[in-house]
């Protein structure tokens, strides 16, 4: 607020950097990344778009700009009492108060599908956190009992890779264990009656949803096996099971339901066949409707509402724009949602209405709260989860114990690339307060920050093949574009269209082309575009997602509707390279070379480097990664270092919340 106080001050006139930064920070010595940082969440909050400007503009290398009128307010009538003589801040901050209002009333009302979200937030002294588990390792998927008595969770102790289901007496905090055996144990569901629990079980063969009693049994399968399950709940009268499943990698997750009694199972959704599916099903306390979240091909995520008995067809919309999702669950009286989700930032706790209105923010403390349930009496837990993010440098034939670490800090790190030359370090950083494009300068060890993208998500950024500019994923209005950074300057330009997804591919070896993959129907298109914005066009490869083309003009892709990874050379010719489901290899995690592809894949617990030549049929593992690497890497230009993200510091632990839906609340501070 202070920058924004500063600017309409003056508005209308270039306020200089250096202004601005005595102005705000006075005697502090601060970096110029904070200035920029607050100029980025400035216009994150009035919804003005960098591009085109029509409130503040920047004057490069100079300052900034207020471009919006100032109105102020006509001084207050006269009282007993002097006012204090702070007259001119106090009428300054009014006037971009004023702005600001001016701002949020100039949309459309359709606040949740814009990128600008009116909050309400509820007070923080009606809001008391208190913790109900402080072990160390991981503790997840809270689910309150329907008397309120137990609570069940999974919970994951040091050093071991699988959840085990828990209960913990709520009056005494008491731990028990319910289920035992290889895999994860997790999303346990209680039964309407208490008598049992509902969970997610995995083993070689994939997951299944499963039922045992509440205090110990034999554990009963319910339905077939999966390749992946994404929440589920007991409708009310305890007959059915609604369960999200998909049962092969390029389908989207679809909402089934399962008779608990003979294990029937039938579809309740159908979302698009491109699209990430449907998730976390949760029934209505009345069990009248069914609420899920919905995601697109994109990275947008919708709340859903539905007729608990209906086909899934007829669904009504009750919030959207978020960009990831941590959970759903009903509030009690049934005339709100909780929701946890990303919206611009890190994940936040959400009570959402389903009969219109605002969704109002709720006071969560921690980094990262998920998973969150209700109780019939309004208590509220949920998961509390610390995620940070570290990038290593090793050389390939050091053992892991000798990786340097890549400016080290407290948030999240990842996606980090060589640049061309190998003097620098291009990565994705939690640092500032929003996801931006960070570079390391590898001899003087020094850090700045590269961007002011302020979009919900940075993905997968790539380096021009001069180390000029970088090419990066962007979500911009809920939908996935492709922005251009160039690095020395931080201008940007946004080169895809925006009316579209377009998943960023990779450079041309001239850098004067950048391929992506763009939403075409119900499948993906490749296509390319000059990096000023014009000139774009489809490639032939229909459903294909690039991932490189050589000069000759040979393509090698995945697709959506087939697994592997596939080389089509100039005349047509399709070969399937390698398998990359029996690998471990997705789109996420490898780098095509000229004679084969690296990726990251778990081998007997350990994460490893592996490396499979064309003309190979197995891959061979070539370094073990450090306990805690995530799989995402690049190698360097000549293929002697390698860059991990691994995980510094993790862990989770359950949170009751005495609160209830009907707080007060108030109004955008």
């Amino acid at each position: 607020m202070a920058v924004l106080v500063q600017l309409a001050s003056r508005a209308g006139e270039v306020v200089t950097r250096s202004e601005l930064l005595e102005a705000v920070w006075g005697e502090t010595v601060v970096q110029e990344e904070a200035l920029t940082q607050a100029v980025s969440q400035l216009r994150r909050a009035l919804d003005d778009d960098p591009r085109a400007p029509s409130i503040i503009e920047t004057i490069p290398k100079q300052g900034y700009r207020l471009l919006a009128a100032v109105t102020r307010q006509p001084p207050p009538l006269p009282t007993d009492r002097p006012a204090p003589r702070r007259l001119p801040l106090v009428a300054t901050a009014a006037a971009v108060t004023i702005i600001v209002i001016a701002v949020l009333a100039a949309g459309d009302g359709a606040h949740w599908r814009t990128r600008s979200k009116a909050v309400v937030e509820v007070p923080a002294t009606a809001w008391r956190e208190q913790p109900l588990t402080t072990l160390p390792g991981d503790e997840g998927w809270p689910a309150l009992s329907p008397d309120g008595s137990l609570l069940a969770y999974a919970g994951r102790a040091p050093g071991s890779d699988a959840y085990r289901l828990q209960l913990l007496r709520m009056a005494t905090g008491e731990a028990l264990p319910v289920a035992d055996g290889d895999g994860d144990r997790i999303q346990p569901a209680w039964s309407p009656d208490g008598e049992r629990i509902a969970f997610a079980r995995q083993d070689s063969a994939g997951w299944c949803l499963c039922v045992l009693a509440a205090m110990g049994g034999p554990v009963r399968d319910l339905g077939p096996v999966h390749w992946a399950l994404g929440g589920h709940d007991w409708s009310p009268d305890g007959t059915v099971i609604v369960y999200s499943a998909k049962d092969r990698q390029e389908e989207p997750m679809r909402l089934r339901r399962v008779r608990v009694a003979d294990g029937t199972v039938t579809i309740a959704t159908s979302p698009e066949p491109l699209s990430r599916g449907d998730t976390w099903p949760r029934f209505s306390p009345d069990g009248k409707h069914l609420a899920f979240i919905r995601s697109d091909r994109g990275t947008t995520r919708d709340v859903l509402v539905t007729d608990a008995a209906g086909d899934g067809q007829d669904t009504r919309r009750v919030a959207g724009g978020f960009t990831t999702s941590g959970g759903l669950a009903w509030a009690p009286d049934g005339e709100s949602l909780i929701l946890s989700a990303t919206w611009r930032g890190p994940y936040e706790l959400w009570r959402v209405p389903v009969t219109g209105g605002e969704p109002v923010l709720l006071p969560a403390k921690g980094q990262r709260p998920v998973h969150p349930d209700c109780g019939g009496d309004g208590t509220l837990v949920f998961v509390d989860s610390v995620l940070d993010l570290d990038l290593q440098i090793r050389r390939l034939d050091d053992p892991p114990a000798d990786a340097a670490a890549v400016a080290p800090s407290t948030r999240l790190d990842t996606y980090g690339r060589f640049s061309p030359d190998g003097r620098s370090v291009l990565f994705v950083s939690e640092r500032s307060g929003a996801r931006e494009l960070w570079l390391l300068d590898r001899a003087s060890g020094a850090v700045r920050q590269v961007s002011a993208i302020a979009g919900d998500a940075l993905r997968h950024p790539c380096w021009s093949p001069d180390g000029r500019r970088v090419a990066v994923g962007v979500t911009r209005d809920s939908r996935l574009q492709v922005v251009v950074v160039d690095v020395a300057t931080g201008l940007q330009r946004q080169v895809t269209p925006a009316d579209g997804h377009y998943r960023l591919g990779h450079w041309s070896d001239d850098g004067q082309w950048l391929y992506y993959s763009r939403e075409s129907g119900a499948r993906w298109q490749i296509g390319r575009v000059r990096v000023d914005g014009t000139g774009a066009a489809d490639v032939d490869c229909p459903g294909c997602l690039t991932l490189r083309e050589e000069p000759d003009g040979t393509l090698f892709y995945f697709k959506e509707t087939a697994p592997g990874l596939f080389r089509r050379d100039p005349h047509g010719a399709e070969t399937l390279l390698v398998v990359p489901e029996d690998d471990g290899a997705t789109t996420d995690n490898v780098k095509v070379a000229t004679d084969g592809i690296w990726f990251t894949r778990r081998r007997d617990g350990v994460e490893v480097l592996s490396f499979r030549a064309f003309g190979d049929a197995q891959a061979r593992d070539v370094a073990r990664l450090p306990e805690g690497a995530t799989g995402e890497f690049d190698l360097s230009a000549d293929g002697r270092e390698l860059l991990i993200s691994t995980v510094a510091r993790s862990g989770a632990d359950l949170v009751q919340v005495r609160w209830a839906a009907s707080a007060d609340q108030r109004q955008p501070r």
